[in-house]
């Protein structure tokens, strides 16, 4: 790989990531010798890798052999290492360009988090186009020239687990956790640190991984592309881990919660910026990041995530927050595969869908659950079923396909 960059010197090359150790290898040669790399999922759909390369200047695609000539002016900024994309659950994709400044400050703040040094060896599926698998556990594994077992994908990681005892480190979200809880028969002493990130992780689920894997850690965290991407973590060795926190600091970063609620953070590990620039003025403001998340912080440090700051919506003229309404329509129904989205109501401003997956109730009993515990503006107007609820790479619910189903 290093000949080959060498001979050509792409000004950015885009990989195709198929999680392979070429892959990971591919990575760390763009990093020795300083070229941009940007890391896209090798099975995008032909309209989707458009619509990714439409977000970058010229470049190489690795995979194909060929340059990619851009129609658009955008430039890199002059510090840019990796190129990694957002797949948010309510907008478009961006391009988040971060230098090695950052990607060395989140390895060594991840190292700390996970007590990295512990780990014996790890299992990673996650896609290293996806900045948890990336930059979260592939690299702090490198850093420490700690043993990791790639996998293609979940359902390659998932058949290894089910016909073979693996010890160390696992990492998912949790409906990879989710899924792997159902095909365990009895408790597994051999996995030492269990990690997730991406959507939140609920007290529940929570209780039910220290029951199946009792001789390991297990480790929440938050964060997101933009934050190179750990921000918050903290394990089940803390006293309050079994409540509803995402975590404490890691590295360097400072917190506050702006007059409006949102969870704001600067530090080294801030990414330099989209490469389309325009989009910066929302998300960085006077070198803090916009989370976008709404968020309280206690005395003692620990986070609690509240929802979106644009997940407020008006009905009656009343306040709501759509995660509030998640949360207790999942304690209501005792069921976590659920999600809401919302409609225009020319008569009360909005709407209220209930969407629910694997569901054998039927929705008389439904409602009724939730009427004994929702006022009347927070009942949903309608509920919906599906065989399962739509997810993002990163756990989080899909949104955008929800509105379109």
């Amino acid at each position: 790989a290093e000949t080959r960059l060498k001979s050509i010197r792409p000004p950015l090359v885009v990989l195709a990531t198929a999680n392979t150790h070429h892959d990971a290898a591919l990575f760390l040669a763009c990093q020795r010798l300083s070229i941009p790399i940007a890391m896209i999922e090798a099975d995008l759909t032909a309209d989707e890798k458009k619509a990714r390369l439409a977000l970058l200047p010229t470049c190489y695609l690795w995979n194909e052999d060929l340059s990619h000539q851009a129609l658009s002016q955008l430039k890199l900024h002059p510090q840019t290492q990796l190129v990694l994309f957002t797949s948010g659950s309510s907008g478009g994709a961006k391009a988040v360009q971060l230098s090695n400044a950052n990607i060395d400050a989140n390895t060594q703040a991840v190292i700390q988090a996970l007590d990295f040094h512990s780990v014996t060896e790890q299992h990673l599926f996650l896609p290293l186009s996806y900045s948890f698998g990336l930059l979260g556990q592939l690299l702090p594994a490198v850093e420490l020239q700690k043993k990791t077992y790639l996998y293609a994908d979940f359902t390659a990681f998932f058949r290894a687990y089910a016909s073979n005892k693996l010890a160390g480190m696992i990492s998912g979200v949790p409906s990879h956790y989710e899924a792997i809880l159902r095909i365990m028969k009895e408790p597994n002493l051999s996995i030492t640190h269990v990690v997730s990130a991406g959507a939140v992780l609920s007290q529940d689920l929570r209780q039910r991984l220290k029951t199946a894997f009792p001789s390991a850690t297990i480790y929440n965290n938050y964060g997101q592309t933009e934050a190179s991407p750990r921000m918050l973590s903290y394990n089940s060795q803390d006293p309050q881990f079994f409540e509803n926190f995402a975590g404490r600091k890691v590295g360097d970063w400072q917190l506050r919660v702006s007059d409006e609620g949102e969870l704001q953070a600067k530090g080294s590990q801030v990414m330099l910026g989209y490469i389309d620039a325009s989009k910066d003025s929302a998300t960085l403001k006077d070198g803090w990041l916009c989370t976008g998340d709404r968020a309280e912080i206690t005395d003692s440090g620990l986070v609690k995530i509240l929802g979106r700051m644009d997940d407020l919506i008006k009905i009656s003229g009343e306040r709501i927050s759509v995660g509030d309404l998640e949360s207790t329509y999942k304690k209501l129904l005792q069921h976590d595969e659920l999600a809401v989205v919302t409609k225009d109501d020319p008569l009360r401003g909005t709407s209220i869908i209930l969407i629910t997956g694997q569901m054998t109730m039927d929705e008389s009993t439904m409602r009724s659950l939730l009427e004994k515990g929702c006022s009347r503006n927070k009942l949903p107007a309608k509920i919906e079923r599906l065989d399962s609820i739509p997810r993002l790479p990163s756990g989080k619910v899909d949104k955008q396909a929800l509105r379109r189903s």
